[in-house]
């Protein structure tokens, strides 16, 4: 099932505003989240997968977050809704440990999430009702990291002491913030997929992504790179020493069943003719 890309902002004139339209939306449990796989950049198996929201409108259909993030933030409920989507992401994690499937899902989360006192509470909550402590990620954006350091480093701090992994995603994009980003407890980067795209047609761009993934490895960072639609483009990164990748080319975000599935075909022992 794919999103629709709609003028949902223009729909509520004639109706509700979109900020009283998301409201309802939380309460009659409209969101979903859609999984896409993390693979390994050289053997192409699954690693983990990223949790992505999506808003079930029951007029326009599965809708795209890009379309509503910014009113749930500037309204506050971006809180509670990620709230509800680590949990929920929790419990298909959940689901899938109890079928054998080990993997490790990433959810994102906003600046305003990670300014909350209460954040590391709400997650060590979290991962006590789920039963799975050894398997969430969360990525965060370097602007939402750097707004305010020594509080974000104190919270990566907390986050790492209860066993939850830390991505910065998009990676590099500001130069500014690398400095900063060197002295927080992060395990993985995101690079951005204007790198990846940019890098096969442009050898200036090749060489800031390669010199982007020598910077991460030497600070002890795993490399992920994402928007990844092409082989040309994860040969390159595989040449690159880039390793993880993300995007279409291995397959869009998808309901969990669908993870289930994937990931069962993976862990199927596999048999050779003779």
């Amino acid at each position: 099932m794919t999103t629709t890309s709609v003028d949902i902002e223009s729909q509520s004139n004639a109706g509700p505003t979109l900020e009283q339209r998301l409201r309802r939306a939380l309460e009659a449990e409209q969101f979903v989240l859609h999984y896409q796989p993390k693979m390994d950049a050289r053997s192409r198996s699954i690693t983990g997968v990223e949790a992505l929201m999506r808003w079930n409108d029951p007029v326009n259909g599965l809708i795209d977050p890009a379309q509503f993030i910014a009113v749930l933030e500037q309204s506050g409920l971006m809180s509670e809704v990620g709230r509800w989507a680590m949990k929920q992401a929790l419990v298909d994690v959940r689901r899938w440990r109890e079928l054998g499937l080990k993997i490790r899902v990433a959810v994102n989360v906003a600046g305003v999430q990670l300014r909350d006192t209460r954040f590391i509470e709400f997650v060590r909550e979290a991962i006590a009702q789920s039963g799975v402590n050894d398997a969430m990620d969360l990525e965060l954006t370097e602007n939402g990291l750097v707004e305010d350091v020594e509080g974000s480093i104190r919270t990566l701090r907390g986050l790492r002491e209860i066993g939850v992994n830390v991505a910065v995603d998009h990676f590099g994009s500001s130069q500014s913030s690398l400095p900063y980003l060197s002295r927080m407890p992060v395990q993985s980067v995101k690079i951005d997929s204007i790198f990846v795209d940019g890098a096969v047609r442009d050898a200036g761009t090749k060489t800031v992504l390669g010199t982007l993934i020598s910077l991460a490895h030497a600070l002890g960072y795993k490399v992920i790179a994402k928007g990844v639609e092409s082989e040309e483009q994860w040969k390159l990164l595989r040449s690159l020493h880039c390793d993880e990748v993300q995007g279409y080319l291995f397959s869009p975000a998808r309901p969990a069943a669908n993870i289930t599935r994937m990931l069962q075909v993976q862990s199927a022992p596999r048999r050779f003719l003779r």
